[in-house]
């Protein structure tokens, strides 16, 4: 099987101030096991972000904030989501909404940032204690309906959240889709993933989009081989020695392209046993009750039709339902 490759990454997270959250999450890959030690920590010079902001005008590339970190730690973060607007591109914002206040809700929304999911998987402050270490289920909740306030009628930032199953909180999904969905444009629902989890089925296992989609860029340029690698065990290249088009066509990132297409995963120690492979491709949707239902194997996107035109796809145009685009959102 061969891939193409695009000039430009898809989507391209950027570790502006990464290795640092505010939260311990029991479950978290980065943050809630013993991993945590060896996290890369740190924060991007501000010359280099803008030298990658200036390469990436234009690309048609969705800008998200990489390097396992609460994105709102950064007391600037606005400030680089405008030069990221500035120069026309998508911006993408997970966050756990703790520090979401009325103001920088407002901001976020001023500068029109694309979309902000926010990570709460309970509809209990019981089961929050659970999943994410807090109960402060209050403020969490208060800081989606601060974004859905500022935004208003306007309809420009997509919102949404999203859920983590796991058994703590297998009880409760149901209910977040349906509570939730009343409110915001989209309900995100992940299966808890483990980088421990032993794949079981290698005959139907093929390449991973990461590889033909994405680049996640430490905050000394450093590129590892997916999102899921925050401890530096990987590295396909530097896009401060190099850029991020030499780095995307380089000699590592073409050699685990192959690995991948000839099926050597185990060539790779961090893809030999992987279960998330294929996260991002779709495998079914479906409209129910006003819900464009959109299913990986791994994740399921529960999209209100009525707020479609939030959507954008990379190239900045509004969700056309009959373009047959394969990409879950």
């Amino acid at each position: 099987m061969s891939v193409n490759v695009p000039e430009y990454p898809k989507n391209v997270a950027i570790g502006l101030y990464e290795g640092y959250c505010n939260l311990k999450c029991p479950k978290c890959v980065a943050f809630g096991d013993s991993r945590s030690d060896t996290l890369i920590r740190g924060a991007m010079d501000r010359e280099n972000a803008y030298r990658l902001l200036d390469e990436l005008e234009g690309k048609d590339t969705v800008v998200a904030l990489g390097g396992c970190a609460e994105p709102l730690l950064q007391k600037d973060c606005v400030s680089y989501y405008k030069e990221m607007k500035d120069r026309g591109m998508q911006v993408h914002i997970n966050t756990n909404g703790v520090l979401l206040t009325e103001e920088l809700a407002q901001q976020l929304i001023d500068i029109e940032v694309d979309c902000v999911l926010v990570s709460i998987d309970a509809t209990t402050k019981e089961t929050l204690k659970k999943t994410r270490g807090i109960d402060d289920l209050d403020r969490i909740e208060q800081a989606v309906f601060s974004l859905l306030k500022a935004r208003g009628n306007r309809l420009t930032t997509r919102l949404g959240v999203s859920f983590v199953a796991e058994p703590a909180n297998e009880s409760e999904k149901d209910e977040f889709i349906s509570n939730w969905l009343q409110h915001v444009d989209v309900v995100r629902i992940a299966e808890l993933f483990r980088k421990d989890d032993v794949f079981d089925r290698p005959d139907e296992r093929g390449p991973c989009s990461f590889l033909f989609e994405y680049m996640v860029i430490h905050h000394n340029g450093d590129v590892p081989i997916c999102c899921w690698e925050c401890n530096g065990e990987t590295n396909l290249g530097n896009v401060f020695e190099q850029d991020i088009k030499t780095v995307w066509h380089g000699e590592g990132f073409q050699q685990a392209r192959h690995y991948h297409e000839t099926g050597q995963f185990d060539r790779i120690p961090l893809c030999k046993n992987c279960t998330d492979w294929n996260r991002n491709y779709l495998k079914e949707e479906e409209t129910s009750n006003g819900i464009l239902i959109r299913k990986s194997p791994r994740m399921t996107f529960y999209n209100r039709i009525d707020r479609l035109s939030t959507w954008t796809f990379n190239e900045g145009k509004k969700v056309n339902l009959n373009a047959g685009n394969q990409t879950l959102g």
